[in-house]
């Protein structure tokens, strides 16, 4: 198991670096292109770190990994939620803040590349859902394996080495979704990942890093809007490494847990 986290980041990582989520190979998104991302922020001093990303799935909760949160008081009250963020360097105007109420862990999470890094948030303040801060939708029906290609975006390292670079520019980029088995070997054993895990990775160099934890990966509907179907949980390292893959928890699995827990309807 020391072999395999040291080739993933994973909770520990993801926390440690007090930079901002980044994308490997990617690009810039337009200003307020992805209107359902937050930036989880710790707070320190006049300026806060950026650790982690989330999506807003309503105007009270997000949705994030599991490693990217804590039950505990002190996360909690260390925490600042971000939404309608574009350079974390410098606040606009149509940013708007938050703390968090209550998180809520998947029972099943064992703090070793689970399968089950998923979580809640609750803020203590309602978004005010407008033109700049949006809920993103989830997929519909039973669970299931996607298929193509998704797109996923963050605020994380943009490096490839073991040498952290973080810009301050959200990033973007697009992998192809790959065969469950090709990241099962990351997780020996545990025939878990193959049904509640999505694999993808590209060719190309680009990948999720640190700090991308608990951000989005998304498709478009038959309207062309966005829905999501995973939630970056952990990466091969460095980052964008040749032959690297991504797991990202598969959003389908868990839509009932969803709605048991926040009373957002997932049905059709």
């Amino acid at each position: 198991m020391k072999a395999i986290l040291s080739l993933l980041f994973i909770a520990g990582c993801a926390l440690a670096v007090p930079k901002g989520s980044r994308i490997v190979g990617g690009q810039d998104a337009l200003p307020h292109e992805f209107l359902y991302i937050i930036s989880f922020q710790r707070i320190n001093g006049v300026k806060n770190d950026h650790f982690c990303g989330g999506s807003i799935l309503s105007d009270q909760w997000i949705l994030t990994a599991a490693h990217c949160v804590s039950s505990e008081t002190e996360w909690i009250n260390g925490t600042i939620i971000v939404a309608g963020a574009h350079n974390i360097a410098k606040k606009n105007a149509n940013e708007q803040r938050r703390k968090a109420k209550q998180v809520i862990i998947h029972k099943d999470y064992d703090t070793e590349l689970s399968p089950y890094d998923i979580a809640l948030v609750q803020v203590n303040q309602s978004f005010a859902l407008n033109n700049y801060v949006k809920s993103i939708e989830l997929p519909k029906g039973e669970p299931y394996y996607p298929q193509g290609e998704a797109t996923v975006m963050g605020w994380g390292s943009i490096s490839n080495t073991t040498q952290m670079k973080y810009p301050d520019i959200l990033q973007k980029t697009v992998l192809p979704i790959l065969p469950a088995a090709r990241c099962s070997s990351h997780f020996p054993g545990n025939s878990l990942v193959d049904l509640a895990n999505i694999c993808a990775g590209a060719l190309d160099g680009s990948a999720v890093c640190r700090g991308d934890s608990g951000g989005p990966f998304v498709q478009k509907t038959s309207r062309g809007n966005d829905f999501q179907i995973g939630v970056v949980s952990s990466g091969t390292y460095p980052c964008g490494a040749k032959n690297g893959t991504a797991s990202f928890v598969n959003v389908s699995f868990f839509l009932k847990w969803i709605t048991d827990n926040t009373g957002i309807s997932t049905e059709i």
